[in-house]
């Protein structure tokens, strides 16, 4: 039986996208399509199939992306099986041929382009069959085997009953080299064939027609040649069990199929450890997935661990619903199982291993029900079976500037990146982009007042409001107000306000929001009488937007606000709240220190306090512990990631600085387990190919505050990374922008990625630490009494030689006494008392007074309450 190859077309696309090792995706070639069988080959995933009624043979790259396929037409109806890497070169793919006089095997042997067809060969039945049948393909590395490729199928008579059947062909010339039957009582059939190495057995696995009519578990085991040894049938008598996958023990064979539920629907999947010497079953076991299902595993995957990974499906009266991966060890213990996500219905044909996990192949379907359109499916997992959906998207004008610098969950489970866009040479907007979960855009838009900037400082979205709400401030020659924006989740605008530029917020920087409290505005404002003078101001409104109090603060001595960045709920008996941001030099335009600020719920401060050189962006609480980064300046100006953590007070648990080649600067953290993760940018890093600034995520221990790690993403040109959100696939997703190639306009950029596994991401070894360039080198303490009446004992020690300055300031920041002036100290405990008098020698009024503590430029404060 001859056949003519015609190749209807071969198509080859590009991507754009980063390489990734996590991907979900269903690919439609404009008919009924499914795949049979994957393998990951030169870095790409391969896939064989139909579509109608022809041959599919396709390849994704490492994004799971389509980038070539080809479709092949024999004038009847063909169904691609099973395909293999060549011996030589190319790869080898095992289809069968549907005709109406009977049916035959076709092996192809074809480039990795999809191109070139270096040969094909049909087998057809003898004349005692009229068809004949593959459904595995095995790469046949044992030589008492005799090398070649070994096809596990069936036969098939003029009356339908059809002989488990295996044949050898040729790995060069593919002819056929020998063929076994296996005869059964009835029927029976051949579904996979592996070899096991030890004893030097071949394993075959299918099924047979019992007399009764019902199907068993068949196992065949061939000696050299696939000479045959012996027959095991398993299973109910009176119940159909199908032999599906196989895959070689230390002790001989695992054999996989279904065991129909003795209560209830559907069945269960069944595994049988089987022992090639004594010819008895070691364990079997029963797996359920997904109550009411059938289960099926078509292939195992052996492990290095000696455990197994099955990939299958569930079906519900044979109607495909979803796909699962399941992982047990060699006592057939279940180590772990992912049930993937039942909104789409597909199931998996076929796993094997793939780069540092595994690839499984299908189909998927538009609808529940047979109506829909079948598709071919392709799921790549990590070897936990996790899936990972990355993405690397950009919005906006490639003629104008798009920026995110901030990003929020929507209502819908996706994102809304906000930051700012460019309409003109002269004027700036607030920017949104809404997403899907997967980085796709939905609608972006733009939203100001013309002839003005607008700054955009934060994006959320307020469940109570359902409506996103943007925070920022309007420039208009030397006018700088708050704005408040309201946008509809279809991104119609709402509500766009400014405030009085001296009585409300400069800035609105952050939003945070409590069903029952309501939300706090933070920013900053600027004395009405003195133009130099810039504070810190905080509202609180309830859930219904009204407001409760406000307050403005001031920062003593001779630091002003440089910005309040964020604010953090502590959830303690208090109920308060932590700001941070940073301060500026009224006498050095270039010095800033960080600076952390807690605030009680009524709004009467608690305490507030100076840090290191450096500025603070962002916070995140856990039960009583307060983390903060941004960056810290070194004695070199190089600017470093910190991590810093409270516990109740001001005085940090623990500052965490690694001293890394260039400069790295965090702008938001999360907790992951144990983990604390900074997201921000990198530049000049050991790694790094160029000296633009990268996307970085770095890791600290959150116990010991010990640095773990940095990854980077090296593209061309500059991009920046801003808040990161961990989601439900375990990965990350981080917003910001890119410029391509550092001249260019910038875009907006939204990615997920999966750091450790990533071929983008370089791990940098971290640097001997300067700590006493960052790192508290002193600690003051609560004065005795805090509220006093006559006088107040001021402790704090010193850990190395330096000179200390202690001061007391008033609530309006003015300096009333000075303790010690750039006086030496040792490492040690030192004690100061204040009699409540000023450097004139006249006791002072009643008030609040703060105590600071100046050593090495950095600044410690406690607060204390003169009373009469």
């Amino acid at each position: 039986m001859k056949y003519k190859l015609l190749c209807l077309f071969t198509i080859t696309l590009t991507s754009g996208l980063i390489s990734s090792n996590s991907f979900e995706n269903s690919f439609d070639f404009g008919g009924i399509e499914s795949a049979h069988d994957v393998i990951f080959h030169q870095g790409e995933y391969y896939f064989v199939g139909k579509t109608d009624t022809d041959l599919l043979i396709g390849c994704v790259d490492s994004m799971g992306e389509l980038d070539r396929y080809s479709v092949y037409f024999y004038g009847d109806s063909v169904n691609g099986m099973a395909i293999e890497e060549g011996v030589n070169d190319g790869l080898v793919v095992l289809a069968n041929i549907h005709a109406a006089i009977g049916d035959s095997i076709l092996i192809m042997h074809i480039d990795e382009d999809l191109t070139t067809v270096y040969g094909t060969i049909t087998f057809g039945a003898d004349s005692d069959y009229v068809s004949m049948r593959g459904y595995d393909l095995l790469l046949n590395n044992i030589p008492i085997f005799s090398n070649g490729y070994l096809i596990a199928g069936e036969l098939e008579d003029i009356s339908g009953y059809t002989t488990p059947m295996l044949l050898n062909i040729n790995d060069t010339t593919f002819t056929e080299e020998w063929r076994r039957q296996y005869f059964v009582d009835v029927s029976g059939g051949l579904r996979g064939v592996c070899a096991n190495q030890q004893s030097g057995m071949l394993g075959m696995i299918g099924f047979e027609i019992a007399a009764s009519g019902y199907n068993d578990v068949m196992m065949i085991i061939g000696f050299q040649e696939g000479i045959f040894c012996t027959k095991r049938l398993f299973g109910d008598p009176l119940l159909d069990e199908f032999g599906l996958g196989i895959a070689e023990t230390p002790d001989g064979f695992l054999l996989s199929s279904s065991e129909p539920r003795s209560v209830g629907i559907g069945s269960d999947l069944w595994l049988i450890n089987w022992r090639l010497s004594d010819s008895s079953i070691i364990w079997d076991s029963l797996y359920t997935i997904a109550d009411s299902m059938h289960h099926e595993a078509r292939e195992i995957v052996n492990q290095s661990d000696s455990g197994f990974v099955l990939g299958g499906l569930t079906s519900y009266f044979g109607l495909i619903q979803g796909v699962f991966c399941l992982k047990i060890n060699q006592l057939g213990q279940q180590q772990w199982v992912n049930y993937y996500d039942q909104s789409i219905q597909r199931g998996a044909f076929s796993i094997n291993k793939a780069d540092q996990g595994f690839i499984l192949a299908g189909s998927s379907f538009d609808t529940i029900w047979s109506s829909g359109t079948e598709d071919v499916y392709l799921l790549k997992v990590d070897s936990l079976g996790n899936l990972h959906q990355e993405c690397y998207s950009v919005y906006g004008d490639p003629a104008t500037d798009e920026r995110s610098t901030s990003m929020a969950i929507s209502e819908q489970s996706g994102y809304i990146l906000g930051g700012n866009k460019q309409v003109n040479r002269d004027d700036q907007d607030f920017y949104l982009v809404k997403t899907d979960p997967w980085g796709g855009l939905i609608w972006d838009d733009y939203y100001g007042a013309g002839g003005t900037d607008e700054i955009l400082h934060s994006v959320s979205y307020s469940e109570i409001l359902g409506q996103y709400i943007l925070l920022g401030q309007t420039i208009e020659q030397d006018t700088v107000k708050s704005v408040l924006c309201y946008v509809l989740p279809d991104g119609t605008l709402n509500q766009f306000s400014t405030g009085d530029p001296h009585t409300t917020l400069n800035c609105f920087l952050e939003f945070e929001e409590n069903k029952a409290k309501g939300f706090i505005l933070i920013g900053s404002t600027q004395s009405t009488t003195k133009d130099t003078i810039i504070n810190i101001e905080v509202k609180r409104y309830d859930n219904m937007g009204n407001p409760v109090w406000q307050y403005i603060y001031t920062i003593p001595g001779d630091q002003i606000p440089n910005n309040a960045t964020d604010l953090q709920f502590i959830n303690d008996a208090l109920g308060g709240f932590i700001l941070i941001g940073s301060t500026q030099s009224t006498t050095k335009d270039d010095l800033h220190n960080l600076f952390l600020m807690n605030i009680h719920p009524d709004g009467q401060l608690g305490w507030q306090c100076s840090y290191f050189p450096g500025e603070g962006y962002g916070l995140i609480q856990e039960e009583m512990n307060v983390y903060s980064t941004g960056y810290a300046l070194g004695n070199d100006s190089v600017k470093d990631v910190f991590v810093m953590c409270l516990s109740g007070d001001s005085v940090p648990a623990w500052t965490s600085i690694p001293d890394l080649v260039g400069d790295q600067v965090g702008y938001d953290l999360m907790l992951i387990e144990d983990t604390l993760v900074v997201s921000g940018y990198s530049r000049g890093s050991i790694h790094s190919p160029h000296n633009y600034d990268n996307v970085m995520i770095m890791k600290f221990d959150k116990l010991s505050g010990d640095y773990l790690g940095m990854a980077e993403l090296f593209e061309d040109g500059n991009q920046r990374g801003y808040d990161c959100f961990y989601t439900y696939d375990n990965c990350y997703a981080i917003n910001g922008f890119t410029d391509y190639n550092g001249t260019d306009p910038a875009d907006a950029l939204f990615m997920k990625t999966y750091p450790p596994y990533s071929p983008v991401v370089s791990v940098e070894e971290e640097l001997p630490v300067n700590i006493n360039d960052y790192v508290q080198i002193a600690e003051l303490y609560s004065p005795q009494p805090a509220v006093f009446n006559d006088r107040t004992l001021i402790g704090f020690t010193i850990k190395s030689n330096c000179l200390v300055d202690v001061a007391i300031y008033d609530i309006t920041g003015r300096e009333v006494r000075v303790l010690a002036n750039s006086v030496g100290f040792s490492p040690g405990y030192y004690e100061y008392v204040w009699d409540s008098r000023d450097n004139s020698g006249v006791t002072v009024s009643p008030g609040t007074y703060f105590i600071r503590l100046t050593v090495n430029q950095q600044n410690l404060m406690e607060k204390a309450v003169l009373i009469k």
